[in-house]
């Protein structure tokens, strides 16, 4: 997916992020596995293993995709960081009246 990315001329993050998000392979993965292990071409251990591998592979998707949009998204007005504690003190903001 990187490659195909770069080839028709996205950036060096845009591909990377592209390749992360499409190489989860998830309940595909996991359908995919039991139709082999049912039809008797993949051994129990190895079963197991491409299970293993559709997990850990979305797990790490989305753990990255999600460090992205917080990294990248603007937040909508009124609304606090995730990553700043609930009992960070901000000085209140003073307003001034024209004519006061």
């Amino acid at each position: 997916v990187y490659v195909g990315a770069r080839a028709v001329g996205e950036d060096h993050a845009s591909s990377t992020n592209l390749a992360i998000a499409m190489n989860a392979r998830g309940g595909p993965g996991i359908v995919l596995a039991s139709v082999a292990f049912d039809g008797g071409i993949v051994s129990r251990s190895f079963f197991a293993s491409l299970v293993m591998l559709a997990v850990v592979t979305s797990l790490l998707a989305g753990a990255w995709l999600d460090r992205l949009v917080r990294k990248n998204l603007p937040l909508r007005a009124g609304e606090r960081p995730r990553d700043v504690p609930d009992t960070c003190e901000l000085e209140p903001a003073t307003a001034t009246v024209a004519g006061d």
